[in-house]
């Protein structure tokens, strides 16, 4: 608007000071518009970039899972017979069992404290004990 009246005479001729002074003024005042216009395009530009990732960077990731939780072994109580007695067996990291620290396995053999033999099973996940029954050969 200010461009028109100097260009129509209305603020004196065209390269008169006030009419190069009125210029100057709408001049500066169209550049602090522009920068201001240009520093939000801007920050949108960031926040979009930051929610939505870059064409380069991709999509943002997801953080990494937590590790995996520290093995613990566990104890697995075996009754043995009408005895009372019992024998702790031990989970392996590896899936397998252990016997006061040896590798234990399925069909494996115990002695209770009375002195009976028992053969312990793992049949769908659960340990079974067996007893081995004790043959006598008598001779006549």
């Amino acid at each position: 608007m200010k461009r028109d009246a100097i260009e129509y005479g209305q603020l004196g001729p065209a390269g008169s000071p006030a009419a190069q002074q009125h210029l100057a003024v709408g001049q500066r005042t169209m550049s602090r518009v522009s920068l201001e216009c240009v520093r939000s395009v801007t920050a949108a530009a960031a926040l979009l970039a930051g929610l939505f990732g870059c064409g380069s960077e991709g999509p943002l990731t997801q953080p990494p899972p937590p590790p995996a939780p520290v093995f613990q072994p566990q104890q697995v109580e075996v009754e043995l017979g009408a005895s009372g007695s019992q024998v702790t067996l031990m989970t392996t990291q590896g899936g397998g069992f252990t016997l006061d620290g040896e590798p234990f396995h399925t069909g494996g053999s115990v002695t209770a404290a009375n002195g009976n033999e028992y053969t312990l099973d793992l049949v769908n996940g659960q340990w079974t004990a067996r007893y081995n029954q004790v043959h006598f050969l008598v001779n006549t």
